[in-house]
Formats: C-alpha cells, structure tokens, sequence
C-alpha cells in the first residue's frame, strides 16, 4: 500500500476549499461598500472642516472688496465642492454659480450616493457655509447623508449652528 491521497479525496477537498472561497467573496464585497461609506463621509468630514479653518483663518473684521466672507461646502447628488464667497456679494450666504468661486471639487466613491441633505433655512439650498468668526450656519443643525447605492446603509454628518461637525 503506497501512502498518499487518492483522487476523490484531493477532488472533494478542492471542491469544499472552492464552496468556501467564493462564500468568502460574497460577504466581502458588502465589506468593501460599507469601507467606501465610510472613506467618504471622512473626506466630507475633511472638505467641511477644511471650509471652517478657511474661514476663520482668512477672517478680516474690516474686510476689503477683494475678501472673501464666507467658505463653504456645495453637494451635487454624487460629488461636492468646496467653494469661496467672495465679500462684494455676501448678501446671500448659499452657493451661488455666477459669483462664487469653486477652490476644489471630489467625488463620491461609485457605489455611495448623497441620499438626503437637510438644511432647515432653505430648502432649496444644498450648500453648507461658515461665516467668520462665529460660524453661524443657521439656527438648526444641518445634516447630510450618504447612502450605499441599492442599499439602506447609510452614514449621516450633521453641522451645528455653531460649526462643529460630527458623524453617526
């Protein structure tokens, strides 16, 4: 009698390393949206606190035409903006394409969406603004959620009137 494995049982081994290997791969790939969720809402996180510090470090009490008043952040459905408001127009602090200035662009990650962005003062508005030097946003939180395409996982960023940004 020779030592070794016999066919059949090499087959039935392949066949079961094979069954758990693609089960593997399966659950993996919920993982890999749940990891984009989060890697965006970061990076949202980042560009929003990005606007605050840009606000406050360009903050001048006794501004020139050539200021900027207030910084902020514009959501599209699968991208946002970081934008300048320059000080000739801050008579309305939303995002405005014929007089703000865009400083950076980012997108979504493919399979994340925006699903739903709450801002209480104007619910036409998408954008998220800090106006130096007390940050006042608006008199309610305002909160943005993204959403795992095809899925109900979501990750929610909320502002607080005074300018400080948290994540659920």
């Amino acid at each position: 009698m020779k030592g070794g494995f016999t066919l059949i049982e090499t087959m039935v081994v392949l066949a079961i390393t094979a069954a758990l290997s693609a089960m593997f791969i399966a659950s993996s790939g919920g993982a890999n949206g749940q990891i984009a969720l989060y890697t965006d809402t970061s990076k949202v996180i980042s560009v929003l606190q990005r606007a605050r510090t840009l606000a406050l470090d360009k903050y001048n009490p006794s501004p020139s035409s050539g200021s900027p008043c207030a910084f902020g952040v514009v959501f599209y459905p699968l991208e946002y903006a970081l934008y300048e408001k320059p000080y000739s127009v801050c008579s309305g602090y939303t995002y405005n394409t014929n007089t703000d200035k865009i400083l950076q662009k980012f997108n979504l990650d493919a399979r994340v969406q925006f699903s739903n962005i709450t801002i209480p003062w104007n619910a036409a508005s998408s954008s998220i603004y800090f106006i130096p030097p007390y940050f006042t946003t608006s008199s309610l939180a305002n909160v943005i959620v993204l959403q795992i395409k095809g899925t109900n996982t979501t990750s929610s960023v909320t502002v607080s009137p005074g300018g400080g940004i948290t994540s659920q």
